[in-house]
């Protein structure tokens, strides 16, 4: 919390090019923006045209807190790659009623992973994962279940590519002559 607090302070102090200890609103975004917070940078009100660093870190803390709800909320996405998610399920949504029939699913996943589609070793793990992602039977997949079964992908390819390249220094250590 430390680090957080120096950091903000420090973007703070950077922004502040006139060094009057105040912040203009589009100096707040600049600050908010180097703590990758300017995502969750509501308009100020009328009342808020200078923000002391005092309320600046408390701005800032209520940004951090959000970011994290909106994290937790949607499986770790960011607000950028929620959005880019959303617009490939929208695009896919053929019917436009906010949900994707199966084959919809399996297609749009097969385009925002198309190296794991074709990778025979992972397209169980594929398969499986879109099993799961109809276990209720339903015809239709909504945008929460496609972000779910997104990160699901995202994490079983973090742990294929890291069962592959442990294979590999494993293989290169004993070739080294060290196992």
């Amino acid at each position: 919390r430390n680090f957080d607090r120096f950091a903000a302070v420090a973007a703070f102090h950077a922004a502040d090019e006139s060094r009057s200890g105040l912040l203009e609103p589009s100096e707040q975004l600049e600050a908010l923006s180097t703590l990758d917070l300017a995502e969750f940078h509501h308009l100020p009100e009328p009342d808020e045209k200078d923000f002391t660093l005092e309320r600046f870190l408390l701005r800032v803390s209520k940004y951090q807190e959000d970011r994290l709800l909106f994290l937790r909320k949607f499986y770790c996405f960011t607000v950028a790659e929620y959005e880019t998610l959303r617009c490939h399920f929208n695009r896919s949504d053929k019917e436009g009623n906010g949900t994707l029939r199966r084959y919809e699913l399996a297609r749009l996943v097969e385009t925002l992973f198309p190296h794991q589609s074709h990778m025979p070793e992972f397209r169980p793990i594929l398969v499986k994962l879109l099993k799961e992602a109809n276990a209720d039977k339903s015809p239709a997949t909504d945008l929460m279940a496609l972000l779910a079964v997104t990160r699901k992908i995202k994490d079983e390819s973090d742990i294929y590519h890291c069962s592959v390249y442990q294979k590999t220094l494993q293989s290169e250590f004993q070739l080294s002559g060290g196992g």
